[in-house]
């Protein structure tokens, strides 16, 4: 709620009026009580040798009728009443002021209370705005970013009938680094790793960085880089695999810039391989603390 002055200004305008009145008829009643003095006592006659002429023009003589010195008693009270009331004026025109100021006063608060009103709300709407640029900034450039992905994976070597095993495995992986994003990505670091790993006690990962001879690759837009892996499996490790013990896990992590070479991206990736029903399953997904997409 704003705050209102007129009542607070209508206040000190009636404690003035009151005053000025009170003075008044203070003043009045003290020329009342001198008059009443006056009436029960009466003034000594100067009978010495004084000078008449300063003597008081309302004192009476012996040759003053009674009625002219009751006139001029009753003349001189009427003048007395009737005339300025300066006190009176001064204290009126005092609480006038402090109205008067008391009202700049007020009119100057809220008029600074409005400028700091008005001051903060802008302050808000610039704060705002400049959130929602910037998420419309990072939203635009999550559009038009690369994402890089492990996309065509395919696992081949491993035989299905134990006449055929010829002790160690060799296991191929065939699978392509592809840019799904709106803008060339630029690959500085690959790492890879097949093993063979529980299929419930996952272990942590662990990534070993190959750095590129080239320096980096660069992956356009829908663009893609094939790649393949390979691994020895010895005989315990595919009678383990066969009966379920361990399945066959690759994984890796992918680092790349965005063209502007500001912002690291990274992509992690996971895919088991397992046998069920003695046919060759895959899972196109991996556990949650071997996959990122940043």
């Amino acid at each position: 709620m704003k705050p209102s002055g007129l009542p607070f200004l209508l206040i000190l305008i009636l404690c003035a009026i009151f005053l000025s009145g009170a003075t008044e008829s203070a003043t009045t009643l003290a020329a009342e009580s001198t008059k009443n003095a006056a009436g029960d006592h009466s003034t000594p006659v100067d009978n010495t040798g004084a000078d008449k002429s300063k003597s008081s023009s309302i004192i009476p003589s012996n040759a003053q009728p009674a009625e002219t010195y009751t006139y001029q008693i009753e003349n001189y009270y009427y003048n007395s009443a009737n005339r300025w009331n300066w006190p009176g004026i001064v204290a009126a025109l005092s609480t006038l002021g402090l109205v008067l100021f008391g009202a700049w006063q007020m009119w100057f608060v809220k008029r600074a209370a409005r400028a700091t009103e008005i001051a903060a709300e802008a302050a808000k709407k610039s704060a705002e705005a400049a959130a929602n640029n910037v998420i419309a900034t990072r939203e635009l450039a999550n559009l038009e970013r690369p994402w890089i992905i492990v996309s065509k994976k395919s696992l081949i070597g491993l035989p299905l009938e134990e006449t055929s095993i010829i002790s160690p495995i060799q296991i191929e992986i065939s699978w392509e680094i592809t840019n799904v994003g709106r803008s060339p990505g630029l690959i500085t670091s690959v790492s890879k790793a097949i093993v063979c790993a529980p299929p419930i006690d996952i272990p942590e990962p662990f990534y070993a960085d190959d750095p590129l001879s080239a320096g980096e690759l660069l992956i356009p837009p829908s663009g893609d880089h094939a790649q393949t892996s390979r691994k020895e499996i010895s005989q315990e490790e595919f009678a383990d695999f066969m009966t379920r013990k361990t399945c066959v896990m690759f994984f890796g992590r992918i680092q790349y810039y965005d063209a502007s070479r500001r912002d690291l991206h990274v992509t992690r990736f996971c895919y088991r391989w397992y046998i069920e029903n003695e046919r060759l399953m895959q899972y196109s997904i991996g556990p949650r603390n071997y996959v990122e997409y940043s």
